[in-house]
C-alpha cells in the first residue's frame, strides 16, 4: 500500500479547507426550489424583478409579485414577460415558454416575447413549434436573416428536410 508524501497530504488538506465552507461541508448547502422566500419588502422586490445581474434573484422576486391579488393586467403582463426572461437564463425552458405563451396571448405582436419562447421550444427539443415561432418572426421581420436560419435549423432537426 502507497503512502502519501507529507507535502501532498498538506496541499491537500489546505485545499479541502480552502473549499470547505466555514461551518462544515454541508452547513451551508442551500436548497432551491419547493419554496419561495416571503417577500421582505414590496418595493425591494420590484426593484429585484427589474434588475438583469442576478437571474435567480430576478425568478423568485417576479414570482412573490405575481402572487399578489391587487396587480393590474397591465402589471401582471410586464412581470410574467420578465420571469420569463430571467427563467431562459437560468435554463428553466418550460416556464420560459409557458410565460412567453401567456405574454403572446396578451400581445400576439411582441416580438423579444417570441423571440424567447422560439428559444426555449428549441431547448426543449419541440423543433416544429419552434420553427413556426421562428418563420412568425421572419415574417414580421423580413430582414432578420437569423430568424430563418434558427427556422431552418429547427426543421432540420425536427427531420423536415424540405420544408426550410
Amino acid at each position: 500500500m502507497k503512502t502519501i508524501k507529507t507535502k501532498t497530504a498538506r496541499t491537500l488538506l489546505a485545499l479541502a479547507l480552502l473549499l470547505s465552507p466555514a461551518g462544515g461541508l454541508h452547513a451551508a448547502t442551500t436548497t432551491y426550489g419547493a419554496q419561495t422566500p416571503a417577500a421582505a419588502d414590496p418595493e425591494q422586490d420590484r426593484k429585484d424583478c427589474d434588475q438583469k445581474d442576478h437571474a435567480y434573484v430576478a425568478f423568485l422576486a417576479c414570482t412573490r409579485l405575481l402572487r399578489a391579488a391587487d396587480m393590474t393586467p397591465e402589471l401582471k403582463l410586464r412581470l410574467t414577460a420578465r420571469r420569463a426572461e430571467a427563467s431562459l437564463v437560468l435554463f428553466y425552458f418550460s416556464d420560459a415558454a409557458e410565460d412567453f405563451t401567456a405574454v403572446l396571448a396578451a400581445e400576439p405582436e411582441n416580438v423579444a416575447a417570441l423571440k424567447g419562447r422560439a428559444l426555449a421550444l428549441s431547448e426543449e427539443s419541440r423543433f416544429i413549434e419552434s420553427a413556426d415561432d421562428w418563420g412568425l418572426l421572419a415574417a414580421k421581420r423580413p430582414d432578420d436573416v437569423a430568424a430563418r436560419v434558427h427556422q431552418g435549423k429547427n426543421l432540420y432537426a425536427a427531420g423536415l428536410y424540405d420544408k426550410s
